[in-house]
């Protein structure tokens, strides 16, 4: 799961080089990164189905920013690497400078990616969901 997670923040963050991706994650040495960052991408990762063949990988995204212009272009450029992409290669990140590629590939379904505005009064927010599927061939099963 963590190949899957790390290929994926390495997608959005190589892709999407004039936005701030933030991986939103539960750290008790710093509560800090649980919290959305203005101004950025906010990344986190929810239930996980792992299988042997293809696993599922829930993924939450919102954009939040100040101003209501910025937040929509943020959603915009989002939307568009998505839909056109669609997949990209699950990568071992353990050396975040030196991916290394793995037999395998994380992929979404274009279709079914949806934002809602969502109220708050100390920025302009979308907020939105994706499931990543994924699939690591195994050289010792051969599939």
């Amino acid at each position: 799961m963590r190949e899957a997670r790390d290929s994926f923040l390495t997608f959005l963050g190589s892709n999407l080089d004039s936005m701030t991706v933030r991986n939103l994650r539960r750290d008790p040495n710093n509560p800090s990164l649980n919290r959305l960052m203005t101004g950025a991408l906010n990344v986190k990762f929810g239930d996980q189905t792992p299988k042997v063949k293809i696993s599922t990988l829930n993924c939450y995204l919102d954009i939040a920013h100040e101003s209501e212009l910025l937040a929509m272009d943020m959603l915009h450029k989002l939307m568009n690497l998505l839909q056109t992409s669609g997949y990209t290669p699950l990568l071992d990140c353990t050396i975040p400078t030196a991916p290394v590629p793995l037999y395998g590939y994380v992929y979404w379904d274009v279709n079914k990616i949806k934002f809602t505005e969502l109220s708050d009064e100390l920025c302009f927010r979308y907020s939105g969901s994706v499931t990543l599927y994924y699939h690591r061939k195994n050289e010792v099963l051969g599939i």
